[in-house]
């Protein structure tokens, strides 16, 4: 995920925010973005929207924004891997 393409800013055919959109906000009520203090902290977001238009005007960084995807993906895919480990 980390060399994943992400510009800062860009929100078209930005893959990252393809998977938020398709397949992390339909999942969560709720999306943090983890970041320590020193930026600024935690970000929460209750819609896809809101976390595209941070994006968008840089307020959301790249490393931030992929760094979350891997770790709601690998959340998401648990139980699948759960069920391929018990086979």
């Amino acid at each position: 995920m980390k060399g994943a393409f992400c510009v800062e800013g860009e929100i078209k055919d930005n893959p990252v925010l393809a998977l938020f959109k398709y397949h992390i906000t339909p999942r969560y009520p709720e999306i943090v973005i983890k970041r320590p203090e020193k930026y600024g902290g935690d970000l929460h977001y209750d819609s896809y929207e809101a976390l595209e238009a941070d994006f968008a005007t840089k307020a959301l960084h790249p490393m931030d924004l992929k760094a979350a995807a891997a770790e709601y993906m690998n959340d998401i895919l648990e139980p699948v891997r759960n069920l391929m480990v018990e086979r």
